[in-house]
């Protein structure tokens, strides 16, 4: 068995692409607080291409079937691999591009403003990196197994409680999947891993930015090896996201306060002043503030503001002046953004810390063989827009997609779902967003009806298409399937494709069915939410 690993930079220009996501929706791109990469990781079990598996990460929002396609076609010409024998994913980053055409500053939603230009050139790059893991092939062994970090996911539909409650218990799912790829030396080469996250929890300052893997990458590469090269998937992510248990609630900045402070706010008074050639807005006692927000030296907040504003700044005794064609209220709004991007950061890096850990203690237990099954298989499938809104919201966005229509008149879109097996393990590769329940009941099938080791499941994989729910969590509405989901049975479809590909690559055959659910320790709630949480559960028990 050989593999072949190949990572590459695909950062946008700056200024001409659009955010993704909810974040700087506002501004286009002025910085790169982290290079956005591609990595490829090519099985091959043969010296025939048509054996060939390729597993792809890139740090990107998401992507459409269409445009996986084309970059199919690309590295099929370059390599010989069969394009259904790829899986191309995106982390989900909402400090990444716009690769849907809907995020474009004051034209949100409206499908018309996606950059073919750099598409084209990324699909480019994108085939460029499978060609060039096929080129950097070495004899490996390979090993996988199974960490657990529990107690620092919730899941947000469960915390939310716009619904009434569920059938059964929602949960999380904190398992952490591991496959290990040495060279014959017994040199670490390659981790594949994930997590089941909704990575947005980092904010930054209009900087393009990876969210959480480069800081996993750096952890993993403190625990296991300079050498080693991280590749990252997310798992099943509709409804769950990664926080940091806190005995207390998060301190907050509060700037001039109008109200009574709370035991886990923190004041800070800015006042304006003329001078004789421009506004001057004191930020008093920055020293404290710094030190008691971890925001780095006065340098690093001096070039925030200039960065955020334009604005020169310098310091006044124990105080900040910033100048320039300002307003205190401007001002007073790039200081909680940057107290918001150093806070974000630092809680990304403690998380990758504890992260990495985890694996460190599973990852040297793994034993690894030469001579591994690798294989894929994918099943096509239609899925349904049963929602007269979203159809008429994201027109364009279907129209660029392989739409057309059912036998009574519903718009239908074709994607796709894979599956792979290496060795005793499996891997669900799905498109769009599920939500933690559609996950983990396949994870459970899987492993209880086709008798695989360790089942993992990555989302967002050969396709993007919003959130994809069940049909209790369709009918009880909330969040996802408000702002981004296109049918009712969505979910239900692609399980039982999942299941017959599963049954395929495993050879037993998978029915579904109901399955309980593993049932996790989720992070502790807040005070707040707390609070909510339980009047929300006594007034169902009144009722």
């Amino acid at each position: 068995m050989k593999a072949g690993f190949c990572k590459v930079v695909i950062t946008p220009p700056l200024g001409q692409v659009a955010f993704a996501g909810y974040n700087g929706r506002g501004t286009l791109p002025r910085g790169v607080l982290d290079d956005l990469c591609a990595r490829a990781l090519v099985f091959q079990p043969s010296p025939d291409p048509a054996t060939w598996v390729v597993i792809m990460t890139t740090d990107l929002f998401m992507l459409r079937r269409q445009f996986v396609e084309q970059v199919r076609a690309l590295a099929t010409q370059l390599t010989g691999i069969s394009g259904a024998n790829m899986c191309i994913h995106a982390i989900h980053s909402h400090q990444g591009p716009d690769t849907l055409g809907i995020y474009f500053p004051g034209h949100d939603f409206d499908g018309r403003f996606l950059d073919d230009a750099w598409m084209n050139h990324l699909a480019r790059q994108l085939a460029g990196v499978i060609y060039g893991a096929t080129k950097h092939a070495f004899e490996c062994r390979i090993g996988f197994g199974e960490a657990k970090l529990e107690g620092h996911t919730i899941n947000r539909r469960e915390e939310s409680l716009f619904t009434r409650p569920a059938s059964h218990q929602r949960t999380i799912d904190p398992r952490i999947p591991i496959i290990r790829v040495d060279d014959l030396r017994g040199n670490h080469r390659v981790l594949v891993t994930g997590f089941a996250t909704h990575p947005t929890f980092l904010s930054t300052f209009e900087q393009w930015g990876a969210e959480l893997v480069p800081y996993v990458e750096r952890a993993c590469k403190r625990s296991l090896g300079a050498n080693v090269e991280i590749m990252y998937f997310t798992s099943q992510a509709g409804d769950i996201v990664p926080v940091l248990p806190r005995k207390r609630e998060e301190k907050q900045l509060i700037i001039n306060p109008k109200r009574d402070l709370k035991p886990n706010q923190v004041s800070i008074i800015l006042s304006e002043r003329q001078s004789k050639t421009a506004i001057e807005i004191e930020i008093p006692q920055v020293q404290q503030l710094a030190k008691k927000f971890h925001l780095g030296t006065v340098e690093e907040f001096i070039e925030g503001f200039y960065q955020d504003l334009g604005a020169d700044a310098f310091m006044e005794g124990e105080s900040l002046i910033v100048t320039g064609n300002i307003t205190l209220r401007k001002v007073a709004e790039a200081l909680a953004k940057y107290v918001s991007y150093r806070t974000s950061v630092r809680n990304v890096k403690n998380y990758a810390r504890i992260f990495a850990g985890q694996i460190a203690r599973v990852f040297s237990t793994i034993e690894t063989a030469p001579d591994v099954d690798v294989r894929i298989d994918q099943e096509l499938a239609d899925i349904y827009i049963d929602d007269e809104d979203m159809a008429e919201q994201f027109e364009v966005l279907i129209a660029r997609g392989n739409s057309g229509r059912s036998p009574d008149g519903r718009i239908t879109v074709q994607t796709e779902v894979q599956g792979i097996k290496i060795g005793e393990a499996y891997i669900c590769c799905w498109p769009a967003e599920p939500v933690n329940e559609i996950g983990l009941r396949l994870k459970e099938l899987i492993k209880n009806q086709g008798g695989a080791g360790p089942v993992f499941f990555w989302e967002l994989c050969n396709d993007g298409f919003g959130y994809l729910l069940t049909p209790f969590e369709w009918d009880a509405q909330g969040y996802e399937a408000t702002v981004f989901s296109f049918g009712r049975d969505n979910g239900s479809i692609l399980e039982q494709a999942s299941l017959r590909v599963a049954s395929r690559l495993l050879g037993r055959k998978i029915t579904w069915e109901d399955v309980p659910l593993p049932v996790y320790r989720p992070a502790p709630s807040t005070k707040t939410i707390q609070r909510l949480k339980d009047e929300f559960l006594a007034s169902q028990q009144n009722s």
